[in-house]
């Protein structure tokens, strides 16, 4: 499991991908966008809040790098929930994502995780967020969406099958943003 980073910016070309997953795969948020906070460990808590007021920006702050593609854009970040694992995407029009990723060797590993992230996530937000658990609509898995009433920002967290040529992982993801079941 990743540790909780010193935030830093990162010299890495690319960078993968989901914010609460490793919120709750056990690392959280650190940000160069704060040079207070820059030499010490953000808490989570503290980074899940700088994420869900960042949205109503769009991440700009945050963002660098854009690589486009046909229907979404990849911006890479230094603000890294884990290192090398996060990115920003933009989609649909004007819908954005901070999100991370960690892939899994087993179904058992991954879900572990889910299950650390959904709890760190609920003790991070207050009881305006209401936790909502339902299976994906495109691929084998789950998620778990924390809305907030008049909130168009949602925290979630995804447990997805991943098959590959030689054997299956299971990657677990944490965003920041619009909500969408296809995440």
């Amino acid at each position: 499991m990743p540790a909780l980073l010193t935030p830093r910016p990162t010299k890495s070309p690319l960078l993968p991908l989901m914010a609460l997953i490793s919120a709750a795969a056990a690392t959280l948020y650190g940000c160069n966008q704060y040079p207070a906070l820059a030499q010490a460990k953000i808490e989570p808590c503290v980074a899940i809040d700088m994420l869900v007021a960042d949205h109503s920006n769009n991440f700009a702050d945050i963002r660098t790098r854009p690589r486009p593609f046909n229907s979404i854009t990849v911006w890479q970040t230094d603000y890294e929930v884990i290192q090398d694992r996060c990115e920003i995407w933009g989609w649909g029009s004007g819908k954005f994502n901070y999100v991370c990723s960690i892939v899994s060797p087993t179904k058992d590993v991954a879900t572990a995780r889910y299950s650390d992230s959904i709890k760190r996530v609920q003790g991070c937000l207050n009881s305006d967020w209401v936790a909502t658990e339902n299976p994906r609509k495109v691929g084998n898995g789950v998620h778990t969406r924390f809305i907030q009433a008049n909130n168009p920002t949602t925290v979630s967290l995804h447990l997805v099958e991943t098959p590959g040529i030689f054997s299956t992982e299971w990657t677990t993801y944490a965003s920041v943003g619009n909500y969408s079941d296809k995440l």
